[in-house]
């Protein structure tokens, strides 16, 4: 029997708001996905949308806290956007 661990610290972004509607996004997918009924394929469309706008806030209010709050705005920043983009840096080595 395989456990998850529990998630760490690395996505301080997520709310447990966010984790409460990612939840619900998945029992509507389960719905939507036994049912056809063109009123729930709608409202789980526009609840998608929703919580991707949600999302990308959180992570953007993340961001500005991190980058206001560090005393190299400059590397904090590049250091964000190469988290984001999962850059690697053990990984630039020649072979």
């Amino acid at each position: 029997m395989i456990k998850a661990n529990k998630l760490s610290n690395h996505n301080s972004w997520i709310t447990q708001g966010i984790r409460t509607s990612c939840k619900h996004k998945r029992v509507l997918y389960i719905k939507l996905r036994n049912n056809k009924n063109p009123n729930l394929r709608r409202y789980f469309k526009d609840y998608c949308q929703i919580l991707s706008k949600v999302i990308k806030e959180a992570k953007r209010m993340e961001y500005d806290r991190h980058i206001l709050n560090s005393n190299n705005l400059m590397r904090t920043s590049w250091k964000l956007m190469n988290k984001e983009l999962r850059k690697d840096h053990k990984n630039h080595g020649l072979q």
